[in-house]
């Protein structure tokens, strides 16, 4: 299959949002961008509700739910991962630790809806950024 497709699936939708499309062991490079799958997962989520109108198609267009916050709040509740972010946490100078139990309090408390006026949602999409810039800096160097 050179081009990949779908026809007639069997949850009886087609939609795309960036997610793989095609087989592991396709045979040719795409691309390898799509390694996280929420945002197809909420796609099917709402998709996966019945029929559609206009506008419950408006609605899917405007959701701002990402289900990776409910994935990385079970990774942080996880037996091997709670306790030693919890003593590293313990760890850090007072004024850090306030804010670090502060931000891991409204992580958790994250709900998934990235709305403008979340407070939560905030700290989330600063944790991804600095996660990633954390995790990169030694190979990458600074900005």
């Amino acid at each position: 299959m050179l081009h990949p497709y779908d026809q007639d699936p069997p949850q009886g939708w087609l939609g795309n949002a960036n997610q793989r499309s095609i087989p592991k062991g396709y045979g040719l490079q795409l691309s390898n961008s799509w390694y996280y799958p929420e945002r197809a997962e909420r796609l099917a989520q709402l998709a996966g509700n019945g029929k559609h109108d206009s506008r419950s198609l408006i609605a899917m267009q405007y959701d701002q739910t990402t289900l990776f916050a409910a994935k990385l709040k079970a990774m942080f509740e996880a037996p091997g991962m709670a306790q030693p972010l919890k003593q590293a946490i313990d760890a850090l100078p007072a004024e850090q630790k306030a804010r670090a139990r502060e931000a891991y309090t409204r992580l958790m408390a994250f709900d998934g809806r990235l709305s403008p006026q979340s407070a939560d949602a905030a700290v989330y999409e600063l944790f991804l950024q600095q996660s990633a810039r954390q995790i990169f800096l030694d190979e990458l160097g600074p900005e």
